[in-house]
């Protein structure tokens, strides 16, 4: 790393302060690194709850959460005013993401990638009435069931798109003294209602009914229960369930694969029961670490496919484990003797480095609105696994953390596998230009031209085994991105389709598996955004999102596979949707023609 390149890195914040005096030119003179680091900056986010009629929400709860967990301060809440806004202030400079929540109403569609905001935005909330379903829960001689719990379970949306299972926690409700019970604030979609059982997160107390398995609506086991269609602001009466008061069967074992060190003394192992398909958590449960039997055993557990995991979060810095899946089968009787292996996570960590742009290059380098800030910067860790076991797996979500203020980035808490990085709110004037392993300079091929090049691990990814750290990585980050904002519109006024994948494919050859310069987003309204991209010629394509696809579901790039990426550009360079993006280029209205 030269000198410059080192100021630049480890003086971030001062280089930060520096563009905030003069946010549209880009400071020739890098920062004295002996002056004293300057003040965290401080600001507030403000914004506006309303109703899909434009009247104010008054008294709405706003929740907030840092993007990047460090301490006291990093979740607030408030509340609107009368005329529906508000503030939240005193903030450190970061990412943030929020929240909006009212009785009875909801958000009218979710975001298909969650949002992040920083210091100075200004965001509205626009909440619809949310819908209702209500009955009578009764026994088979038509006598009230009283204070039986119900639970919901939202399994798609209104077209019928199948979605990750979504228990309604929040409307968890018991019967009354006539055994009727109502839960309101519900989003649009089709749900399956169940009484009895028991939850997969119990709160409270325990019930008479968790014995049993639970019922679902109009009377039957979770394969025979009737879908019930809930619109908008909609009220849905009459779902009425017999009770069944059947008794289920039983999952036990043990796990094992536990430290001999006795690391794990001081923390609990989490054994969760997944239904498969669909992957909805149906119970879980705690065994401490100092028993010595290490068992567990799940009881009232209806005929079925479900998967088992364990694991143990030992906090940061802390060595963490997790075991396979295990896959059982109930049928007509108890499941006995499954072992959970435990093995330790993995991690990795990462730095940052910012290429020093060469001096007579300088009056090129992108001019920005915003000061250069680590703190408000985001990169993704994603799993290269296209077809996860289990969605609600740790590697489900997309993992992300911020930079400090020296460039790190840490991962932990993660499977062997093959990883991937992707910035999100990165500036807009940087691009990843490289990711390798520290080791992997490129001086010994200088020295010696018949050694391989070092491998590119933005094109092959990083790979994890088992317990592995990896402390190696470094992300060159380069000036000069480009950007391209636009809309697709249809060929010969004929309608889009509902939700669409927009590619960004490099048209160069020799680019063709640089997997950095590959892009794609999904669309409901035809509309597309692509930022921190490196200059180049690329080929824009638009494909329609499946049917059975969800929303909310985590898909891998396209182009990481390699069959799918040769397809990919096929098409691409067939439909001919160029565009030729130059440094620190922002292209604001480019129509991109779907059906060409």
């Amino acid at each position: 790393m030269t000198r410059a390149l080192l100021l630049v890195l480890l003086l971030l914040p001062s280089f930060a302060l520096a563009q905030e005096t003069a946010p549209n030119k880009t400071p020739n003179k890098t920062p004295n690194k002996t002056e004293d680091p300057p003040p965290k900056r401080k600001g507030s986010i403000k914004g506006k709850v309303m109703s899909d009629d434009g009247q104010p929400l008054e008294s709405a709860n706003i929740n907030l959460n840092a993007a990047k967990y460090s301490g006291m301060g990093d979740w607030r809440q408030a509340q609107t005013d009368d005329e529906g806004n508000f503030v939240l202030d005193g903030l450190a400079s970061g990412l943030y993401h929020l929240s909006a929540s009212t009785s009875a109403y909801v958000e009218a569609e979710r975001p298909l990638e969650q949002k992040f905001y920083r210091l100075g935005d200004v965001v509205t909330f626009t909440l619809v009435k949310g819908g209702v379903i209500t009955g009578r829960v009764t026994n088979g001689l038509g006598e009230p069931v009283i204070a039986a719990p119900i639970r919901l379970e939202r399994v798609s949306d209104l077209e019928g798109r199948k979605i990750n299972s979504e228990w309604w926690y929040g409307q968890q409700r018991k019967t009354d003294d006539r055994g009727v019970y109502r839960v309101y604030g519900l989003p649009a979609g089709r749900y399956v209602v169940s009484v009895g059982g028991k939850a997969p997160y119990r709160h409270g107390s325990s019930t008479a009914y968790e014995s049993d398995t639970p019922t679902f609506y109009p009377s039957a086991s979770r394969e025979g229960a009737t879908e019930i269609t809930v619109n908008i602001g909609e009220e849905v009466r009459g779902i009425d369930i017999r009770y069944r008061h059947e008794k289920g069967h039983s999952i036990s074992g043990k796990v094992t694969g536990a430290p001999a060190d006795n690391s794990l003394l001081s923390y609990s192992i989490q054994v969760e029961l997944h239904r498969y398909p669909g992957n909805a958590l149906e119970m879980s449960l705690y065994i401490q670490a100092t028993d010595p039997t290490k068992s567990f055993e799940f009881i009232t557990v209806p005929d079925g496919e479900y998967e088992l995991i364990a694991n143990v979060y030992a906090g940061e810095n802390k060595d963490s484990y997790q075991s396979n899946r295990r896959r059982v089968t109930v049928k007509g009787g108890n499941v006995t003797n499954v072992e959970l292996r435990l093995s330790p996570l993995s991690s990795i960590e990462a730095k940052l480095e910012w290429e020093a742009t060469p001096e007579k290059e300088r009056k090129a380098e992108c001019q920005t609105t915003r000061p250069l800030n680590a703190e408000e910067t985001m990169f993704w860790l994603v799993k290269d696994d296209p077809k996860p076991a289990n969605p609600l797996s740790v590697d489900a979500v997309l993992r992300h953390d911020l930079p400090t203020e020296k460039g790190e980035l840490k991962y932990q808490n993660l499977e062997a596998g093959v990883y991937r990085f992707s910035p999100r709110l990165l500036d807009e004037a940087w691009y990843i230009k490289s990711i390798l392993a520290k080791d992997d300079a490129p001086k010994p091929k200088a020295q010696n031209p018949k050694l391989p090049p070092p491998p590119d691990l933005g094109k092959q990814g990083i790979a994890l085994k088992a317990g592995e750290k990896r402390k190696d990585i470094v992300l060159t980050l380069a000036n000069g991105a480009a950007s391209v904002r636009g809309r697709v519109v249809a060929e010969k006024d004929q309608a889009l389709p509902s939700r669409l994948r927009i590619h960004l494919v490099p048209a160069e050859k020799e680019a063709a598996d640089d997997l950095l310069r590959y892009a794609e987003q999904k669309t409901k309204d035809g509309t597309f955004t692509f930022a921190n991209l490196a200059p180049g010629k690329y080929w824009l394509l638009a494909r329609r999102v499946p049917d059975d696809e969800a929303d909310g579901k985590r898909v891998n790039l396209l182009a990481w596979d390699v069959t799918t990426r040769k397809t990919l550009r096929a098409e691409a360079e067939a439909t001919n949707n160029a565009i030729e993006l130059t440094p620190c280029q922002r292209v604001k209205e480019h129509k991109l023609t779907f059906g060409k």
